[in-house]
């Protein structure tokens, strides 16, 4: 809910309460019963701090005691200091809220108490300081980051309870918890100070949705787009042994180096004892551990973590079926519990995974899973006696049938009622009788909510506790990172094998080389030279070897395309294929002529300028950034207002500079309130800069320290991902990018986009041109927002214009020729 809701939900009844309020000061009005019949009703009750984030009256060395602190996702917020009712803290005339200098003789009476408020707050980090004898509230900058010092400020004055009143929306924002993490108070406050409010301004488009048209595609190219869905992006379809054939063995990367020192340096100790990179083609620490626990029986808890699409349940099959030695195999009983396939019931949970566990250890322990009697009467073979001799031992000697029957149906009642218990037994006769160690694998708990992971874990190490048994779970680094905040990891010991991500590049080569197997053997066995590839759709083998050609030309050869999708996908394979597949399948390309050139000459050479537009465009023939998952235009601006189409630029590129010069990796990252500190002295609107920063991390342009944060807090740590990365290199570097967002962009002369408009429409476009309008409009409208830029302050800024203007240049050089003229399918309304 935003302030303006919650202050709204607060206003009714809020001029009574006061009433109450000043009620309570008619006894006496010292400072003891303004705070206490006052001020702590306004902050907990009015402005809805909680009352553990009210810190009453903390000792500051050096400065004495403070009246109250305010704090918020342990930052100090704002520092507020109490004077007696009798005594008027200023003497502002008009009746409303108003803005004063902080220094001027309408505040005189406060100096004392605003001193104090600069004081303590330079000692808690404060930012904002609040003065009030709980009538008359004094709102200021306790401290500033543009060299001038709080005293020469402006202050936000409430004279009275009226004006409280009457300006309670802005009251509420100024002070309460979500007002102050969002910095309402500071922004006004600067706006006022400079003379500047936010501007609107009009924007134009070249082009709107209406010029979208979907172009049509053939039955091949619809065959050979299901195709590649079937072999490359919905692979999981497929049997384990094909998954096992496709897992690609990769060295750790850069990237994979951030993502793995981010859990040592935070999490070991916190969350597991030990953290290790894991050698896919050699895993010899996961074999050394659990050959140890074989030889001691003993029990252990193993997170194995990557990142999504780094192949971790393939690892384990491939890792308990190839890797691991026969006589190691022999050992041990591997089970598999797959939490995609659970009811997501939490009541029932725990059962679910009983009676899972307990199909698999029959089939593993008795070749079936529907053992005989005997086979049952041996695994509860202690059951079994106990009853013969104890409760049921007149049954036994009376009628040994009737016992075996009585048995047998107790041993049913406990698989229906009791399923751990039962499992239980079977682990133990794995365990003891077999001399095979229990390894559970836990599959998928990151796709279930919070609080069913928290069952699931505790439910693990239940079984190991009672059995010793070896415990595998494979999570993302965010499951990670949200188990250690709270929950079953705090309290158990743990270790933890990291996987890194495979390359796109080598994920495509694998799975060519497997398809191609696939179909050679078709081409061997059958007579009619062709395949069924779905939805009734039959290819030839020689349309399949002109695919493979074309998909290895486009992402393996030569071609910096599957460099690009890698880093807009931020090395997600799974998103990174389902990329693929929209440049594969995209109109763009032309697969068709790209398999006829296959067949007719024997190679394929797609140009890059092609392959880009595939990427930008996918199946439309305008950019339409809602439509498309993976790329965003960098230039859009919040509609209406005054901003510079290059401001997303200053701040990636602000990111990036960070990251470059960073010599460890928590160096990579920078605090969002430092971020904003760069920025508001530019003139930047607190807004305006909310929409970059929330928009790039919604669509994965920068990504958290703490992966599991899902919005950003003024103190959480940001860092620029490889896909923000990728935005920079293609505006710096594609026109095909520049050229395709000229017709999109909004810009705020209208004969620009006019002109863009026109030149469109032609038969044949002049991109250069259009890419030329777009950089000249931009650039001075650029100017138009930060005139001046100095650049030993702004670095981050001269750079980015220094390369949007040697961009320019090259553009301008260029003349359009035939090579740069892109054919538009042919298309239907769509």
């Amino acid at each position: 809910m935003d302030t303006l809701t919650t202050s709204a939900s607060k206003e009714d009844g809020l001029a009574q309460r006061i009433a109450e309020y000043r009620a309570a000061l008619e006894v006496d009005a010292n400072e003891a019963q303004t705070r206490f019949h006052v001020i702590d009703e306004f902050l907990s009750r009015e402005l809805d701090w909680r009352k553990d984030a009210i810190r009453v009256e903390p000792y500051l060395d050096g400065a004495g005691f403070a009246d109250y602190a305010v704090f918020s996702s342990g930052r100090c917020k704002a520092v507020l200091e109490a004077k007696r009712d009798g005594m008027d803290l200023c003497t502002v005339k008009q009746p409303q809220m108003a803005v004063v200098a902080l220094n001027g003789s309408a505040l005189k009476a406060a100096a004392d108490g605003v001193a104090q408020a600069v004081g303590y707050a330079a000692r808690l980090g404060s930012q904002v300081g609040v003065v009030t004898n709980g009538r008359q509230w004094i709102l200021f900058l306790a401290s500033r980051t543009d060299g001038r010092p709080p005293s020469e400020g402006l202050a936000v004055v409430f004279p009275s309870y009226e004006s409280i009143v009457e300006s309670w929306a802005q009251f509420y924002d100024f002070l309460s918890e979500a007002g102050l993490q969002e910095q309402k108070l500071a922004t006004y406050i600067r706006e006022q100070d400079a003379g500047s409010i936010p501007v609107t301004v009009s924007y134009y488009r070249a082009l709107d949705r209406s010029y979208k048209r979907v172009p049509q595609s053939s039955e091949l190219a619809f065959s050979l787009s299901e195709l590649f869905r079937k072999s490359f992006i919905k692979i999981n379809t497929k049997s384990r042994a094909e998954l096992i054939e496709c897992f690609v063995e990769t060295r750790a990367s850069r990237e994979n180096d951030v993502a793995f020192e981010k859990i040592v340096n935070e999490l070991i100790d916190r969350t597991v004892r030990r953290l290790d990179r894991i050698d896919v083609s050699n895993p010899d620490s996961l074999q050394g551990l659990i050959e140890n626990s074989v030889e001691l029986r003993t029990g252990e808890f193993v997170l194995l973590v990557g990142n999504k699409g780094s192949g971790k349940t393939t690892f384990l099959d491939r890792f308990f079926s190839k890797v691991l030695p026969s006589n190691l195999r022999d050992k041990v009983l591997t089970l598999t519990v797959d939490l995609l396939k659970s009811e997501g019931s939490e009541a029932h949970l725990t059962d679910w995974m009983s009676s899972e566990l307990i199909k698999q250890s029959e089939r593993e322990l008795f070749g079936t899973t529907k053992p005989t009697y005997d086979q049952l009467r041996g695994a509860f073979w202690s059951m079994y006696t106990k009853m013969r001799g104890g409760e049921l031992a007149p049954l036994y000697k009376k009628n040994p049938e009737d016992f075996r029957q009585r048995f047998g149906e107790e041993l049913s009642r406990l698989r229906r009622d009791q399923p751990r218990e039962f499992l239980l037994d079977l682990l133990k006769r794995s365990l003891v009788g077999e001399q095979r160690l229990p390894i559970l694998v836990f599959d998928n708990v990151d796709h279930l909510p919070r609080s069913i992971q928290d069952r699931v874990f505790q439910y693990a190490v239940g079984l190991s506790t009672s059995v010793a048994s070896f415990l595998v779970c494979p999570v993302t680094d965010t499951t990670v990172w949200s188990l250690s905040k709270a929950g079953p990891l705090q309290s158990f010991h743990s270790r933890a094998f990291f996987l890194p991500v495979p390359s796109l590049k080598d994920v495509f080569a694998k799975r060519l080389e497997v398809l191609q197997a696939e179909w050679d053997i078709t081409e061997k066995d059958r007579t009619e030279k062709s395949a069924f590839v779905g939805g009734g759709m039959r290819l030839t083998i020689k349309d399949i070897q002109s695919f493979c050609a074309a998909v290895e030309s486009i992402f393996v050869a030569t071609s910096d395309i599957t460099a690009v999708i890698g880093r807009l996908c931020n090395y997600d394979v799974r998103r990174s294929l389902e990329l693929s597949g929209e440049v594969l399948s995209s109109p763009w390309i032309g697969l068709e002529e790209l398999l006829k050139m296959y067949v007719a000459r024997g190679e394929v050479r797609p140009k890059r300028t092609v392959l880009m537009t595939s990427l930008v465009l996918q199946k439309g023939t305008i950019y339409d950034e809602d439509k498309h998952n993976f790329l965003i235009n960098v230039f859009a601006r919040p509609a209406g207002s005054l901003t510079s189409p290059f401001m997303g630029l200053y701040l990636l590129k602000y990111l990036a500079m960070i990251d470059e010069k960073a010599s460890t990796t928590r160096d990579r990252f920078v605090g969002v309130s430092e971020l904003w500190d760069r920025f508001h002295s530019l003139g930047v609107h607190r807004e305006t800069f909310r929409y970059y920063v929330d928009r790039f991390h919604s669509r994965s342009l920068i990504e958290t320290y703490d992966p599991s944060e899902k919005s950003l807090r003024d103190e959480t740590l940001i860092r620029v991902s490889p896909a923000g990365l990728a935005h920079l290199r293609m505006v710096f570097s594609d026109n095909v990018y520049i050229s395709q967002m000229a017709l999109v962009t909004p810009v705020a002369a209208e004969s620009a986009a006019i002109t863009i408009r026109e030149e469109v429409q032609k038969t044949y476009q002049g991109w250069m041109k259009i890419c030329n309008v777009l950089l000249t409009e931009m650039r001075a409208e650029d100017t138009q927002v930060f005139p001046f830029v100095a650049e030993d302050v702004y670095p981050w800024i001269v750079s980015v214009r220094s390369e949007i203007d040697q961009l320019h240049q090259r553009v301008a050089r260029r003349r359009p020729t035939p090579s740069n003229k892109v054919r538009v399918p042919r298309s239907r309304a769509g």
